[in-house]
């Protein structure tokens, strides 16, 4: 993985920025997300995961693209709470954010 990420690096020359960018998105959205599990509001670990990954993708596109993907996934969540809450189902039902983080993303990527 280092090596890789070297030879990307070495070879195109706005790759250490995107790179930077990546790790901080990454980290910042990490933390935020894992707080948000901590706090027990639905999220699982799994999805501070995925939300860590899908930001470092994201945020080396570029920060737009970072952008557009916190927005999509904030968009969607609403969607699928506005879902649950029309079932009536109680505060202890979690909500997988697995889905809507990958569209987020997808959407993230293609606008």
């Amino acid at each position: 993985m280092a090596t890789a990420t070297a030879t990307v690096v070495l070879r195109m020359p706005d790759a250490l920025t995107a790179l930077v960018r990546a790790i901080i998105a990454t980290a910042a959205v990490s933390v935020a997300v894992l707080s948000l599990a901590l706090i027990r509001s639905g999220f699982g670990f799994g999805d501070v995961k995925l939300s860590g990954t899908l930001a470092a993708v994201t945020a080396w596109a570029g920060i737009e693209h970072l952008i557009m993907l916190i927005a999509a996934f904030a968009g969607l969540s609403l969607i699928a709470a506005t879902l649950t809450w029309a079932r009536t189902r109680n505060l202890h039902t979690t909500i997988p954010a697995g889905p809507a983080l990958c569209a987020a993303a997808i959407i993230a990527i293609l606008i």
